[in-house]
This record gives structure tokens, C-alpha cells and sequence, in this order.
């Protein structure tokens, strides 16, 4: 291996580190260097990195084996020739019939839908869309997310975001509720550059229109939408990131108005009713789906029975994300809930300056973890520090 001149450190801080996946922004002076690979310096191990597509330019690597709080691990950093440093990819995907499927070691992680899904036989056209995540698996396989459920709310699709009550010339628009024709959400295109996969991480960047379609020949444009999707698979969960960005499309803003649901969304399994045995939904605080409806929690763990076995999802909000800590609106008897800024009061989208809000999700094989779900937590609010130093 050809060594470069900089040693780099990660640094545990206030918490233990396990699997834990670190990014870093690469150092003006490597900038210009096509990829890298490290070698622990206590024992020599080398381990993979990749280089993501951001601004700045960013390398990530999984920690391997655990760092205890408080604690310094250093590395040797070595130049490779890709951005993959040659190592096989962990992560990898596929597109095909308007889907992109990710897999981590061979094993489905999930699917975004990028082209328009249609309604199986017997629920309305109305409630095609495009641009959510279906399905989402668990590390044994299990189908831990629904989509067209055919006894209740057939607008729920898997992993969705929209609004309830959009605020257009004194009159609200409800995209969430697809029966009422008023609004949709479609998906436009990629970015360039930004769908990947590799040793360490996969990822896409989406755009969404969101249009007023009450005059279906003549739609008119309303928000546009953006979600940057990362893939982290360990070796007992999968975890992956979103991050929604919205902006008016009329320079005048758009408001959204209060009302006791809406925003980012999942949609569990349809047997996952409030009374089915192991069937559940617990939060941070420890509350169930009653009495955590609208309150504002770190994580929510939406859990049941798949396939003879328990099963789940986590979703953490992150604090820089809108009005953190966002209301959640837990449904007190079908299998979903959402992280709902709008039940604290109306709110303005501007024309120029995204809104954002970022979620982690921890899709399981098991039962809730809380402990885990918390070491994830800390990971996402307070990510292990990395220097770089001359030897």
C-alpha cells in the first residue's frame, strides 16, 4: 500500500461506538486523491472506504471492531486507485421496472419506486403513485412495510411523505388522502452523480413535484421535494437515512396548515392491527401508541409477528431537523404513525430556503431494542469526532 503523510483518528467522545459508520470530510490536500484505504495502526487490520458523493468531498468506513467511550483509535491512511479502494462491494442495487433495489452481502434492504405503481384490482386509480420506498426487509427478509393495504387507507405506501391540508387561495389541498383528487406527489428524476453503492455504503438523491391536480389536464406545481437516501447495513441490523428537503414552487411560499397528522410517514404490515398479539408501537419514553400520540419522542418502534417471527422498524429524528422535537401521530389502531411537524401550529414553506428534516431508520428482526435504539441515536446526534495529524 502507498501511504500518504496524515494519520487519521476518530474519537469516541461521549459514547461507546459499535458498528458504527463514520464519515469524514476529506482534507484539501487529498482532495485530489481517486480513493483510500485504511490500516489500523494497533494491529495492522485493513479496512475498507469509500468515497460518497457530497460537498465537500467525503470518505466513509465502518469502525470494525468497538471504541469505548472517551477513547482515540488511529489509522494509517493509504491511497487506492477507485473510490472503492478495490474492495467488494457491501452494499449494491439494481434498477429495473421502474424500481431501485438495494442489498447489503446478497440480502434485500429495500426498493424506492420511481415510477408510477398502479393499484392491484379493486382499489381505485386514484391511489396510484410514485416516489416512496417499498418494501422495506428486515436482515432475515421479512416484508417489514405495506403498500395499497386493501382493507384501510389505501393512500399509505410504505415509507411516504405529504401534507394533509396545503393552504392555495384560502382553500387547503390534501395530498395525503388521494381519494379527495385535490394534490399529488410525482416523482421527477435522480441527481446526477449521486446514486451509488459500494464496500461501505449505498445511496441515491430523488426529486419530487408536488401539483395541485384538481384540473388534471393542467396541473399546477406546488412544492418541490427533495430526499437524499443512505444505506448502512451491520451485521445485525439495517439502517438508512433520509433527508427531505422541500421549497416552495411559487415565490410566495406555501403554507401548511395545522391539523393532527401528516409529514413523513410509514406504513407497517396490514395484520399489524392494535389487536393482534405482538403487535405494538413503543417510543423513547416508553409510551405505546396511546399514550404517545402527539407527543414529541426521539425514536418510535413500530414491531409484530412476520412470517413466525417479531419484526420491526425504528425511525429517529434528528434535532437539526424542522421543529425538533416534531409531534408524532400514532394511530391507536392500524400499523402506522408519523413524525408530524404541523400538529404544533401553521408553518411556511419559502421559495428559496429549504426546509429539512432527517430521519434514521433501524429496520430489526426481534423484538423493540431500546438500548440499541439509543446507541443508534447517539451515532446519529453525536457521530464520532475524525482528525487528521502529520506523523
Amino acid at each position: 500500500m502507498k501511504f500518504l503523510p496524515l494519520l487519521l483518528l476518530v474519537h469516541a467522545g461521549e459514547h461507546d461506538r459499535i458498528q458504527t459508520c463514520i464519515t469524514a470530510e476529506i482534507p484539501d490536500s487529498l482532495a485530489g486523491v481517486s480513493g483510500f484505504t485504511l490500516q489500523r495502526l494497533e494491529d495492522g487490520k485493513v479496512l475498507p472506504v469509500q468515497r460518497i458523493p457530497a460537498t465537500p468531498p467525503k470518505i466513509a468506513f465502518l469502525l470494525g471492531k468497538p471504541l469505548a467511550k472517551g477513547k482515540t483509535r488511529t489509522f494509517k491512511l493509504a491511497e487506492a486507485k477507485n473510490k472503492t479502494g478495490n474492495h467488494p462491494a457491501l452494499v449494491t442495487l439494481h434498477e429495473g421496472n421502474g424500481k431501485l433495489s438495494f442489498q447489503a452481502g446478497g440480502r434485500p434492504v429495500l426498493t424506492y419506486n420511481h415510477e408510477t405503481v398502479l393499484p392491484p384490482k379493486g382499489i381505485g386509480r386514484e391511489f396510484s403513485r410514485s416516489g416512496f420506498i417499498h418494501p422495506v426487509h428486515s436482515p432475515s427478509g421479512q416484508i417489514l412495510t405495506d403498500d395499497f393495504p386493501r382493507q384501510h387507507h389505501h393512500h399509505q405506501h410504505g415509507l411516504f411523505h405529504a401534507h394533509t391540508k396545503i393552504l392555495l387561495d384560502g382553500k387547503t389541498l390534501d395530498v395525503w388522502n388521494q381519494k379527495s383528487r385535490q394534490a399529488g406527489v410525482r416523482h421527477l428524476g435522480f441527481n446526477p452523480g449521486e446514486t451509488y453503492s459500494g464496500p461501505v455504503l449505498g445511496g441515491f438523491t430523488t426529486r419530487f413535484l408536488v401539483e395541485d391536480i384538481r384540473k388534471p389536464d393542467k396541473p399546477h406545481p406546488l412544492l418541490h421535494e427533495q430526499w437524499r437516501v443512505q444505506v448502512q447495513p451491520r451485521q445485525d441490523v439495517f439502517l438508512f437515512d433520509i433527508e427531505i428537503s422541500q421549497t416552495s414552487a411559487m415565490e410566495r411560499g406555501i403554507e401548511i396548515k395545522k391539523h393532527h397528522y401528516g409529514g413523513m410517514a410509514i406504513r407497517g404490515p396490514e395484520d399489524w392491527t392494535a389487536e393482534r398479539p405482538g403487535v405494538g408501537i413503543l417510543t423513547s419514553e416508553g409510551r405505546d401508541r396511546i399514550a404517545g400520540n402527539h407527543s414529541q419522542p426521539e425514536w418510535v418502534d413500530i414491531h409484530g409477528p412476520v412470517d413466525g417471527q417479531p419484526g420491526g422498524i425504528a425511525v429517529i429524528a434528528h434535532p437539526s431537523s424542522f421543529r425538533h422535537p416534531q409531534h408524532v401521530r400514532l394511530h391507536p389502531k392500524m400499523p402506522y404513525f408519523c413524525f408530524a411537524p404541523m400538529v404544533a401550529g401553521n408553518y411556511h414553506i419559502s421559495h428559496n430556503k429549504p426546509q429539512v428534516s432527517r430521519y434514521r431508520y433501524i429496520a430489526h428482526t426481534g423484538k423493540p431494542d431500546p438500548t440499541l435504539n439509543n446507541r443508534v441515536k447517539n451515532d446519529f446526534y453525536n457521530p464520532p469526532r475524525v482528525t487528521f495529524k502529520i506523523p
